[in-house]
């Protein structure tokens, strides 16, 4: 087992056109593929026009587009706090969903995904893919890295995640952080890159990021064995935390339920007088 995640045969797998530069910009230049697995946005047509545009002038060598349609669950999970399920977390429709909004194809898409990345993956030694949380909180990139997860132990190859984090995602990242396994030492994330293909996607009006975004000077990667014990105390994590809004609905939700907290509070106190 190697500590180098560019050791051997080393594939990039990523959910959507952009986050391939926006979490692992510092190895997209040494990889030998780059796999991109959703495509078109059915609510939103002209994101999917844009990213085909993209993704056939990308710059990069290596790489796959699976294009498979997005389910359009973003958003739909109870964050910050959601329900764990096999093809990723539980989703339901929301306030907040998006547009065409689609459980089934979730579900449906673990399995194809499952199906077309056991080809793509064969003979790779190394595969770096989305973190447990999905970085900032997407149903689609946790979707992935179970995926990826279930191939690991089916095809043998060695897996790593990236350190990316939220306030929407911190509490299902706490609930993993402490299985994972070492991170590599810090690469630096490349500017060149990063400018390169922010520019892409926003030509073609696909960026799904913010236009101003500063990527961090380093960031890591995590090895991921399968759930491991529990760390000794004082084990330290280089997580790079990115600050994401909650969806409308689900702050409604917290608001209200910190209130009925609040009364609950004065209504023991009011009792507690008597």
């Amino acid at each position: 087992m190697t500590d180098d995640v560019l050791s051997g045969r080393c594939a990039i797998v990523m959910a959507h056109p952009d986050d391939e530069v926006l979490w692992a910009s510092s190895i997209l230049a040494q990889v030998e593929r780059i796999v991109i697995c959703f495509g078109d946005v059915t609510s939103a047509p002209a994101i999917s026009v844009g990213r085909r545009a993209a993704m056939a002038s990308f710059p990069l060598p290596g790489l796959t587009w699976l294009a498979l349609p997005e389910s359009e669950t973003y958003n739909s999970a109870a964050w910050p706090n959601p329900e764990e399920a096999l093809e990723g977390v539980v989703v339901q429709r929301r306030l907040s969903s998006m547009g065409a909004w689609s459980a089934d194809r979730y579900r449906t898409n673990y399995a194809q995904l499952k199906a077309r990345l056991r080809d793509e993956l064969e003979g790779f030694v190394s595969v770096v893919t989305h973190n447990p949380w999905g970085e900032y909180g997407h149903e689609e990139h946790v979707q992935l890295f179970r995926v990826v997860d279930a191939l690991r132990e089916e095809m043998g190859f060695e897996m790593w995640v990236s350190n990316y984090a939220s306030n929407r995602s911190y509490e299902l990242m706490r609930r993993w952080l402490p299985h994972l396994g070492p991170a590599t030492t810090p690469r630096t994330t490349d500017a060149v890159i990063a400018r390169q293909l922010r520019n892409l996607y926003v030509t073609h009006g696909c960026w799904t990021w913010t236009t101003d975004y500063i990527w961090p000077e380093t960031e890591v990667f995590f090895r991921w064995t399968g759930r491991r014990p529990a760390p000794p105390l004082g084990t330290v994590w280089p997580v790079t935390f990115v600050w994401r809004d909650l969806p409308p609905a689900e702050t409604a939700a917290m608001r209200v339920r910190h209130l009925m907290r609040r009364a609950r509070h004065r209504l023991k106190r009011t009792l507690r007088g008597r």
